[in-house]
């Protein structure tokens, strides 16, 4: 997959397996089962580097400028130049909301500020 715009010029070259949808002016973009992230100038702003092991990572977006990157089937939220915003990892994250993160460590959920 790739993506040209309404002019015809070539944003992302078509390499990639799998694309999500824009938001924040960035999107997910999935290659050989790693994703990371580009903007809508067609950089990539997040390496491609993170562990695509779900197909319902397609859906992450970034919300409050960070969304999550996750390696070795641990979880982060990362930040758009994705470096992390806290330094624990987590088995499950859920993005902020009303300045919130819903996260799981060893089956139980918490939230974390």
């Amino acid at each position: 997959y790739g993506i040209i715009n309404t002019k015809g010029d070539t944003i992302l070259k078509c390499e990639f397996d799998l694309l999500g949808d824009f938001s924040e002016g960035a999107i997910i973009v999935v290659k050989d089962d790693k994703y990371g992230f580009a903007d809508t100038a067609g950089n990539i702003i997040i390496p491609i580097e993170y562990d695509f092991s779900d197909r319902s990572l397609l859906s992450l977006k970034f919300k409050n400028n960070t969304t999550i990157g996750e390696k070795n089937k641990k979880q982060r939220i990362i930040n758009k130049s994705g470096k992390p915003v806290n330094k624990i990892e987590f088995s499950r994250v859920q993005l902020f909301n009303s300045g919130m993160a819903a996260v799981e460590q060893n089956g139980k959920w918490g939230y974390i500020d």
